[in-house]
């Protein structure tokens, strides 16, 4: 009887727990179907009150995710049906790290990022905003759209390879690729992995400007300015970018020995 009373509870749990996933699935889709609605209806009519609504509706999301990203379940089962709404998820290999990002659409040409990561430890799931990336004054902070590139294990410790990208204007962009890892339920966004000749860093960034002299007669298509990565040598490959500004096709590439990211 303790047994069959044991199995009871168990499944009670599993079911509740799964309404609760389904639950939010359908309150996230709510949400960003309102913001989604109010786009629309911006985009059509330039109506600023409808630009308030995304404002409320970009919060509301954010929030609803934040809540709904502390389970196994949710990390087992992601909300996909919000790519529907243009929210991106990017997951590591191991499954253990997702990142919700999306555009708040309250730019022109610069593009504001809205972000949730989602991880685990293992045995317990956590999901926060990236709070790294907050300033004193909010109008100096700079948001990226992120994508996790790769996972690798040195010293006996898993770290997480992610590429971010943020949009100055149609012609300015930062790039940057950083690792994470996760420490007795903590992101680690300081995680120190690549080998420089200035020390051990967390990460690699450059700025690229299209609109810069250096750049105006430049023939170099500018997908050369992107930031790459070969997951099967675990190889970051940036473009080398002059002292002037000016993107050239020399690369540089930093490959996963062992133990840091060196410089080949």
């Amino acid at each position: 009887m303790k047994h069959l009373m044991t199995m009871l509870l168990l499944s009670a749990y599993a079911s509740c727990i799964a309404q609760n996933v389904a639950d939010c699935e359908t309150d996230l889709q709510a949400v960003a179907a309102r913001r989604a609605h109010f786009l629309d209806r911006y985009i059509n009519g330039h109506d600023t009150t409808d630009m308030d609504s995304i404002v409320v509706y970009n919060e509301k999301l954010q929030t609803r995710l934040l809540e709904c990203t502390q389970t196994q379940e949710s990390l087992d089962k992601p909300f996909k049906s919000l790519e529907e709404y243009n929210v991106g998820l990017t997951r590591s290999p191991d499954g253990l790290l997702s990142i919700y990002s999306w555009d708040d659409e309250t730019g022109g040409t610069m593009r504001y990022a809205i972000s949730v990561f989602q991880f685990s430890d293992g045995h317990r799931v956590f999901s926060q905003k990236p709070i790294w990336l907050e300033t004193e004054d909010p109008d100096e902070s700079v948001s990226f759209f992120y994508d996790v590139l790769d996972e690798v294990v040195s010293g006996g410790k898993k770290y997480y390879v992610v590429k971010g990208v943020a949009v100055g204007s149609s012609a300015v962009s930062v790039h940057t690729v950083k690792i994470f890892s996760v420490e007795d339920g903590v992101l680690n966004s300081d995680a120190r992995l690549i080998k420089t000749q200035t020390g051990i860093r967390n990460e690699l960034s450059y700025e690229i400007d299209f609109s810069a002299s250096p750049n105006r007669d430049n023939p170099i298509n500018r997908e050369e300015a992107w930031l790459q990565y070969d997951a099967k040598s675990h190889t970051i490959c940036i473009p080398l970018i002059q002292e002037n500004g000016r993107l050239t096709r020399k690369k540089i590439r930093y490959r996963f020995t062992g133990t840091y990211f060196e410089k080949i």
